[in-house]
């Protein structure tokens, strides 16, 4: 007999709720694990507090494979078993089965299921509920807790604690056939590459303009607008640059030429609108930096220029998601920060426009729906703690 022991971690426990990481181990009768499986996935939504309970925030999932390109692998599992086990089987069977409907999938009546915390209920009245504990009472280590693999080896490992205890009847069922791509895309908390971030540094390369006249200097400057989406130039990249460079025949004056250029294209582009934000200045900093330039004599151009959103009155500005932060030991939330927007002559917004000037968030890798249509309209997406930092609120 085989045993798919589940356990998935989630953005909240209600339906509309979504599966952040799934962690399967299947496990034989005699308690030998036969096979396990473990990813992340990315919800397409805002985690919110959730975060605060597995660690998994959305800069981790933003490169993560959605559902329906895990749900095959995860089918194929669950088919070899002959019985799904979950500590809080009612919980992650829900939350999968959610899942599984989103994609067109409905499991099929009569699966077997075995709920470690009713079983040990039941063995042992009053032993601990919590699978931390419940596994400490029996010596059980658990890797680390509130990770779905680890979670779902501690609850196999429970399992076969008992199984001499307690008799399955085999049930045959039939599975509906499903239509999921047969290509398998995982990403687990090992192996999580750096996210690509959306930043003010994409809207600045999209707008600086094109040299019809020099096409070597276009070659190189789209080289740097991929080195550089991510403000960051790795030594990889540099070494790229400068292949590049030779290939295409450019002298050192020529490269030292063409950065100047590149960066003079930026700034204009930043200062286009009549103001520099300080994560423009940031990112620019960066790229000055990186070129090895001396970028004080552009920013001192810039003196003149408002900061952005210091000036704020007039601008528009969404909050979206629960915000955390704290002002004198009391949460500030979402109606603080509106309030307190509005006090320094913010207009609030309740929804994502092309006109709104800001979008603050709780976690600026959030994919939410606003979020996402913020990076669609290039509206600046930024972090509570920058928001609390921009008007001058001690919040921690």
């Amino acid at each position: 007999m085989i045993f798919a022991v589940v356990d998935v971690e989630t953005t909240g426990v209600y339906n509309s709720d979504r599966v952040l990481e799934i962690g399967i181990v299947l496990m034989d009768h005699e308690g030998t694990f036969v096979s396990e499986f473990e990813t992340l996935v990315n919800p397409m939504r805002d985690i919110g507090n959730s975060s605060e309970i597995h660690g998994i925030e959305a800069r981790h999932v933003a490169e993560a494979p959605l559902f329906k390109e895990v749900a095959g692998a995860v089918l194929d599992l669950l088919q070899r078993a002959d019985a799904i086990v979950s500590h809080n089987l009612d919980f992650d069977y829900r939350m999968l089965q959610n899942e599984f409907r989103r994609v067109g999938y409905a499991f099929p009546v009569g699966l077997v299921g075995v709920c470690t915390l009713k079983l040990f209920q039941q063995l042992d009245p009053g032993c601990p509920r919590h699978l931390s504990s419940l596994c400490a009472m029996h010596g059980i280590e658990i890797e680390s807790c509130h990770t779905a693999l680890c979670d779902a080896r501690a609850a196999a490992e429970l399992l076969s604690i008992c199984l001499h205890a307690i008799e399955f009847e085999r049930t045959k069922v039939e599975w509906p056939p499903r239509n999921f791509p047969s290509k398998l895309r995982t990403l687990t908390r090992e192996n999580i590459s750096t996210p690509k971030r959306f930043s003010l540094l994409d809207r600045l390369i999209s707008e600086t303009p094109s040299h019809p006249e020099e096409v070597l200097l276009d070659s190189y400057f789209d080289l740097l607008d991929r080195v550089f989406a991510d403000s960051i130039l790795e030594e990889r990249e540099a070494e790229a640059l400068l292949a590049l460079a030779n290939e295409l025949g450019m002298a050192a004056d020529s490269v030292a030429r063409a950065h100047q250029l590149y960066f003079a294209e930026l700034v204009a582009v930043a200062v286009r609108d009549g103001y520099i934000s300080e994560l423009e200045r940031e990112h620019l900093n960066a790229v000055s930096h990186a070129l090895g330039l001396d970028g004080s004599h552009d920013f001192r151009s810039l003196e003149t220029l408002k900061l952005y959103p210091r000036d704020l009155t007039g601008k528009t500005i969404c909050f979206t998601g629960e915000l955390r932060g704290t002002v004198n030991g009391k949460t500030a939330d979402r109606t603080f920060a509106e309030e307190l927007a509005r006090g320094l002559g913010l207009v609030v917004k309740s929804g994502v426009s092309k006109k709104l000037d800001l979008l603050v968030v709780r976690d600026p890798y959030t994919a939410s729906g606003k979020a996402r249509k913020a990076r669609e309209y290039r509206v600046p997406v930024v972090s509570e703690q920058v928001f609390w930092n921009w008007t001058g609120v001690q919040a921690t």
